[in-house]
Parts: structure tokens; C-alpha cells; sequence
């Protein structure tokens, strides 16, 4: 084989690889591994809260009050014990 040859071959085999690498990060890029009904749950929220919702937030009821008694108590709080 002459240089002349070996150079053709190795450019040929350089643009075939070339393509190839292309080729196969389009496929990679266009195909999509996620299911549809979960590409749908993915999708962000559009949320817009105004400060009228958060100042109602402020007036409901407490469902649940906490009061002093609730967060004083008079059980003891049990501790971790070491495992022999």
C-alpha cells in the first residue's frame, strides 16, 4: 500500500465515525425514553398566587389550636437506649 492509499482509507474511516457519532447522539437526542403519562406529571405548575389568597389563608380557622398545654406535657420523653 502506498501513503496515498493509507491516507484515503484513513479519511474515509475518520467520516464514517464522524457520522456515526452524529448520528447516534440525534438518535439519542429526538427518541425519548419517558412514558407519556409521566412526561405529564413532569410538566411544571403554572401557579400565581395573589396576596388576596394569602390574606384569606390568614383569617380560616384553626382546625387544630396549639396551646401551651399541648406542647408542655407531663410524659417524659423517652430516649434512645444504647444496643448492646
Amino acid at each position: 500500500m502506498e501513503n496515498k492509499d493509507l491516507l484515503i482509507i484513513s479519511v474515509l474511516t475518520f467520516i464514517t465515525v464522524s457520522l456515526w457519532i452524529f448520528f447516534d447522539a440525534y438518535h439519542v437526542y429526538t427518541t425519548s425514553t419517558i412514558p407519556a403519562d409521566l412526561k405529564i406529571q413532569l410538566e411544571p405548575l403554572n401557579i400565581k398566587i395573589s396576596l388576596d389568597d394569602i390574606r384569606s389563608l390568614g383569617k380560616r380557622p384553626e382546625l387544630f389550636p396549639i396551646t401551651q398545654e399541648a406542647i408542655v406535657s407531663d410524659q417524659p420523653i423517652s430516649s434512645p437506649s444504647a444496643i448492646p
